[in-house]
């Protein structure tokens, strides 16, 4: 598995087919979704992409607004790829690349977000930087 920085030129249709057959935007979301509305969204945040071979697994996108922690507004891992940790090195390798003490996760999903070690703080749901040095399955620190 490679965990690498979003590239338009290399990763958007990748996405954007993720997006219209994995059932990720729904009801009046899809009609209204285009794929330059889709292509703005990507390239406003910071997107990280996880791949097996050619085959997207899955992705990660952050918004950043300093001095606040970044936030978590997506993260989705196809069916066939969950349970292998993907979702786990795709959330927690922002710490390193992002270089912050917490992350807020956008999430009404409160099995997930307790998965993922997430706690509720102050009405959201935030990540903690580990305490201990964990590996992530990164291929750049991009």
């Amino acid at each position: 598995m490679v965990i690498r920085k979003y590239e338009y030129h290399r990763d958007f249709k990748k996405l954007l087919e993720l997006f219209r057959t994995e059932g990720f935007i729904k009801g009046e979301l899809r009609k209204n979704r285009t794929k330059e509305t889709l292509r703005q969204s990507l390239n406003k945040a910071v997107t990280y992409v996880a791949y097996e071979a050619e085959d997207l697994m899955g992705f990660v996108r952050v918004l950043e607004d300093p001095p606040f922690e970044p936030l978590v507004r997506d993260v989705y891992v196809k069916p066939s790829y969950r349970g292998k940790g993907i979702g786990k090195s795709l959330l927690y390798g922002l710490f390193e690349r992002l270089s912050c003490e917490r992350i807020q996760v956008a999430t009404s999903d409160l099995s997930f977000a307790a998965h993922m070690g997430a706690t509720l703080e102050q009405g959201a749901y935030y990540l903690r930087r580990p305490e201990e040095p964990t590996t992530y399955l990164l291929q750049d620190k991009t």
